[in-house]
């Protein structure tokens, strides 16, 4: 007689085996739940990460919704008279010093070819002259009656720039002198000097530079506004039979911006007497689109390059805006320029605001609600 079936060691076999099966299925659900989330928060961050690329990154909905106009004159925030008058003294003061002082002449570690024969660079003779007249003396029939008589003159040429036209102007200064026949003593209420005298060259921008006013701006509005780097305008100038060296244009955009650095100052000291700053800095747009750093060829180092980065003020009240370059995003750059701000900063969430000015007794950090309000417009758009 075959052994009878133990029941029991049966009943609880199935047991452990249904209970098994569950946890299985627990575990089964518990990881399809876990994959669900994922794929929901991969979903957001693509989401999000679309938005960046190719939609707006503004959150006005509405194009009419402006701020009221007179909401700044709620508060004195701007910058006092008595402190525009002191910053425009002392920018005349710079510029007095820029003036006299000497223009750089490059870096004299670097090697150069010496210029043929040292000779002046002539300008090519078909392109078209403009020839500036000028003499010692507004009325020539004047000098003519106390005894003067043109006797030659000198020739300056400057090479001058309209929007895709090269011309030349001559600036000529006519030289007169008194005859041999007369004598100072003839002519007691004569005021000009007795001898050879010619009108006074018209100061330029470089002194005793080839290029005036119109090509320099031509140069800084091409390099620095429209990024065309200075070996590319060098092409454009060939284009034209203007041959010049590299040498002469990096000098000269040297010595333009030596002497635009006191307007600069004069702009940095009235942003930073207003009361109400806001400040923000060109750094990576988030964790996966890299697009507002800035590479910056390395002075120090040949052939290497550096992510630049500027921070940039704005005072609302006043409406004007301050660029600082840097190096890199930490908090040195809004250390040095803010270092004697007094009022209120509004900034993102950036942290290296919070280091510097949480506790500061004489700098209030304002948060800005267009930055909140962003989120709850992506979140309610991804929802």
């Amino acid at each position: 007689m075959a052994d009878a079936l133990d029941y029991q060691t049966l009943y609880e076999q199935t047991l452990l085996s249904l209970q098994q099966t569950q946890n299985a299925q627990q575990a089964a659900q518990a990881k399809i739940n876990q994959l669900e989330e994922q794929l929901a928060l991969t979903i957001f961050e693509l989401n999000k990460a679309r938005r960046k690329l190719f939609g707006h990154t503004s959150d006005n909905r509405h194009a009419k919704a402006t701020t009221a106009p007179n909401q700044l004159e709620l508060f004195d925030l701007g910058v006092s008279q008595e402190d525009l008058l002191a910053i425009g003294e002392q920018t005349q003061e710079e510029v007095k010093q820029a003036q006299a002082e000497p223009l750089p002449k490059g870096n004299p570690k670097a090697t150069r070819k010496k210029r043929e024969n040292n000779k002046r660079m002539v300008f090519p003779t078909d392109l078209p002259r403009v020839e500036v007249v000028l003499h010692p003396h507004p009325n020539i029939e004047e000098l003519q009656q106390q005894g003067y008589s043109q006797i030659g003159q000198e020739v300056t040429e400057v090479l001058e720039i309209t929007p895709a036209t090269f011309f030349v102007k001559r600036i000529i200064r006519t030289k007169w002198a008194l005859k041999s026949a007369v004598i100072k003593e003839t002519h007691p209420d004569d005021t000009l000097p007795p001898g050879v005298i010619m009108a006074p060259i018209p100061s330029r921008t470089v002194a005793k530079g080839l290029l005036g006013g119109s090509l320099l701006a031509h140069l800084i509005i091409s390099k620095y506004t429209d990024h065309l780097p200075l070996h590319r305008q060098i092409k454009i100038f060939e284009r034209s039979s203007i041959r010049l060296a590299a040498s002469t244009l990096s000098d000269n955009v040297a010595a333009v911006c030596r002497l635009l650095e006191p307007l600069y100052n004069c702009l940095k000291r009235e942003v930073l007497k207003n009361l109400y700053l806001q400040a923000d800095e060109t750094g990576p747009a988030d964790q996966i689109v890299h697009l507002r750093s800035i590479r910056v060829l390395d002075s120090e180092k040949k052939g290497a390059s550096h992510s630049g980065f500027f921070w940039t003020y704005h005072a609302p009240t006043s409406k004007l805006v301050l660029f600082d370059y840097q190096k890199g995003r930490g908090q040195e750059g809004p250390k040095e320029i803010l270092k004697d701000f007094e009022g209120v900063l509004q900034t993102d969430g950036y942290q290296v605001y919070g280091k510097l000015f949480e506790d500061s007794s004489t700098v209030t950090l304002a948060a800005c609600m267009a930055h909140v309000r962003r989120k709850f417009d992506e979140a309610e758009s991804l929802t």
